[in-house]
């Protein structure tokens, strides 16, 4: 950080030293390549206008977080619990991303993203009184890697083929049997989910493509990303991971810190 203030002072009272703005020809121009750091998107549907704000950058990660609680609510509202004590829309008790497994690559250690991204949902109104924020989401175009779970409870959609101790299983949250509502909402992860300790985003086609989270205050559809299809989202909390996605039932794989 001292470093960087130093060198940001230096350029501002570097006063001797002056560059002239001169004009490229085509082939010059040619040769010079340029992407934006930030980028912004406006869209419109049904009724709400979107602005995302991304990012255009490649990321490498390796994290741990522990109790991720979002959308508390009381027994009386409708989830997983049923009526029975308190629940959230997602509750999760471990989420790492990246591994290292006796064995691993340096790409296995990390979780790869690309062009992370956040999106404002707004409600078209007559006029400005009346136009109003109603949710927001956050997510990458691209993910690859290991994702450590062991999930509670999830408000969203998720679909993976799992590899269990009987064979090869899709789970598709959408077609659950147990879910509580049409919407999927607050579905309980008492069954397969549960048992689910690692996910593998990304395959041989490419990155996981359509992974968001989001919250809004009420039912709509977020634009598509990366030619995939529009994806719902309920009121509250929600998740989605529904592309190139696969996993192992099991012990949530180690990824503590690797030793110098």
């Amino acid at each position: 950080m001292i470093r960087t203030v130093g060198l940001l002072a230096s350029l501002v009272w570097a006063g001797g030293a002056h560059a002239q703005v001169a004009p490229l020809d085509d082939g010059q121009l040619s040769q010079v390549w340029g992407q934006a750091l930030i980028e912004l998107v406006n869209t419109s549907s049904m009724g709400y206008d979107f602005t995302r704000m991304k990012l255009n950058a490649d990321i490498s990660l390796s994290a741990n977080f522990k109790d991720i609680r979002l959308g508390e609510y009381a027994a009386a509202r409708n989830g997983p619990n049923n009526g029975v004590g308190a629940g959230a829309d997602i509750d999760i008790a471990t989420l790492q991303l990246g591994r290292n497994l006796l064995g691993d690559s340096d790409a296995t250690r990390v979780m790869r993203v690309t062009n992370p991204y956040f999106e404002f949902v707004y409600k078209q109104g007559a006029d400005a009184s009346t136009r109003q924020v109603v949710g927001m989401r956050m997510g990458f175009e691209g993910m690859e890697g290991i994702m450590g779970t062991e999930i509670r409870s999830l408000s969203g959609t998720l679909r993976a083929d799992l590899t269990t101790n009987t064979g090869l299983v899709n789970f598709d949250s959408m077609l659950a049997p147990n879910m509580e509502s049409a919407d999927g909402k607050r579905w309980n992860a008492n069954g397969l989910l549960s048992t689910v300790g690692s996910l593998k985003l990304g395959d041989t086609s490419g990155a996981t493509r359509d992974f968001f989270l989001a919250v809004q205050t009420e039912s709509l559809n977020y634009p598509a990303i990366a030619g995939l299809t529009s994806q719902q989202a309920a009121a509250g909390f929600w998740l989605n991971l529904r592309d190139r996605v696969s996993g192992t039932v099991g012990a949530v794989p180690s990824n503590l810190p690797v030793a110098k």
